[in-house]
């Protein structure tokens, strides 16, 4: 969809559904419907609704990518507002097939730029489900995508928004992840046994390793074409299973069996932590 005109100041905030960059038709009829259902819920509420992850990457393939969102409230709702919310995500799964993609988190204007351990339980959106209280999607590397490459689905654009990101929370994110998570990931009996568990663990880390190699937070798939150019040869099978995975094409599997598979992906998960511990991702 081509940029509209900005509209003017005297139009409500909920109405100004232009956007910094072009949307899948799909993706933009989901998102206007989100902003007025959003509006009629919490009237005089939401600041602001921003789109960040594969959209604002350019890594967004439909049907495979979740649809990332920051909507950003003057204050935390009230019991009745949430449960408004509750039902205006049913409405949307009703209506909008696309609104099953739905991942976003829902935070007042005085706690942006936070991350889970600093913030108060909040609602939030997983997979189109609305849940009126938990922790999701707060961290460096969010704050740094919605500051940086985010999408104004309403509100102001995302630089006027009262927090700082720096690129250094995301490394010390990213290192988090490397140092604490994963970790204790691989120490798990189980680890890896699912299509999904290795999916999500290659591709995250190829992320991750990309991310820090290049200064700037990249979509899984470009993360994976980073790993294969640059990595040993010796992991380029089991990303390209990755891949296959992600792409639900039917191909069959690179290993001969699940049970290969797992310790291969057990083995690239250790391997990407020692690199990182040794030092060696860093920017190139």
């Amino acid at each position: 969809m081509p940029r509209e005109q900005k509209p003017s100041e005297s139009e409500p905030m909920w109405q100004r559904d232009w956007h910094d960059a072009p949307l899948p038709e799909d993706v933009d009829a989901l998102m206007r419907a989100y902003a007025v259902l959003l509006h009629k819920a919490l009237p005089g509420s939401v600041h602001g609704i921003y789109l960040y992850g594969s959209l604002a990457l350019g890594g967004y393939e439909p049907g495979r990518s979740d649809i990332d969102f920051v909507t950003v409230l003057e204050r935390r709702p009230d019991a009745d507002e949430v449960k408004r919310m509750r039902a205006m995500h049913r409405r949307l799964r009703r209506d909008h097939p696309l609104a099953t993609r739905l991942d976003g988190i829902y935070l007042p204007l005085a706690e942006l730029g936070k991350s889970n351990p600093e913030l108060p339980p909040y609602p939030y959106c997983d997979a189109g489900a609305f849940w009126a209280s938990g922790h999701w999607d707060a961290n460096a590397v969010t704050w740094w995508a919605v500051k940086h490459r985010g999408i104004t689905v309403a509100g102001p654009p995302p630089r006027a928004l009262p927090f700082d990101a720096s690129w250094d929370g995301v490394e010390r994110a990213m290192g988090h992840n490397l140092t604490v998570v994963w970790p204790r990931e691989v120490g798990r009996r189980s680890a890896f046994a699912r299509d999904a568990d290795v999916q999500f663990a290659v591709l995250t880390l190829c992320r991750i390793h990309a991310t820090l190699a290049q200064g700037a937070i990249v979509s899984k798939r470009a993360g994976a074409g980073h790993a294969l150019a640059s990595l040993p040869s010796r992991w380029h099978r089991l990303i390209e299973e990755a891949v296959r995975l992600r792409d639900g094409a039917g191909e069959p599997s690179c290993f001969q069996s699940r049970d290969e598979r797992a310790r291969e992906t057990r083995q690239f998960v250790e391997w990407m932590i020692t690199e990182y511990q040794a030092g060696r991702l860093a920017k190139e």
